[in-house]
């Protein structure tokens, strides 16, 4: 849309040197701040700067983030921050078992569940950029692998290709 979006384009092709900096452009939602519009006017505004000082970890604001879908208002508050950051903590405690129980054989479970991982995930993301599709896709491989792992089963090349597939797009 005219005169925004071309602005957007060219200050990004000149910062990065590219012809061609994405081709596709999405316009989000509004954000709001407790309630409200973030907005200069309200003086509520969040920078990533702002958040980096405060410590906020960038995989627990992308989860955040993606906890709602771009064409939907996202509601900044405290409460959705630290559930976000309780998320992220419990995919990187996942994240470390895997790694930490890797085989050379994945176990059937592990297969299935890096096969739903992928598909769900694939389709998820084909589904209008359904980024909380996804991340239920993710959580639900967590919750199934952590089962898997506490049951004594292998994480094999598949189960840590899916994870790590996944952590590529998300990293969350």
């Amino acid at each position: 849309i005219f005169p925004h979006h071309e602005d957007e384009i060219a200050q990004s092709c000149a910062y990065t040197g590219k012809d061609q900096f994405a081709r596709f452009w999405l316009h989000g939602e509004f954000l709001n701040i407790r309630g409200e519009k973030m907005s200069k006017r309200y003086g509520n505004i969040l920078t990533p700067r702002d958040l980096r000082e405060d410590g906020v970890p960038a995989e627990a604001l992308r989860l955040l983030m993606f906890g709602t879908h771009y064409r939907k208002k996202l509601d900044w508050s405290d409460d959705a921050l630290a559930a976000a950051r309780e998320g992220s903590h419990r995919l990187g405690e996942f994240q470390s078992r895997l790694l930490q129980a890797k085989s050379a054989a994945d176990s059937p479970r592990f297969v299935r569940a890096a096969e739903q991982l992928t598909r769900d995930l694939a389709e998820a993301l084909d589904d209008d950029l359904n980024a909380p599709r996804a991340v239920a896709a993710l959580f639900a491989y967590m919750n199934e692998g952590n089962a898997a792992l506490d049951a004594g089963e292998r994480a094999g090349p598949a189960a840590h290709s899916a994870w790590k597939r996944a952590g590529s797009v998300l990293e969350v």
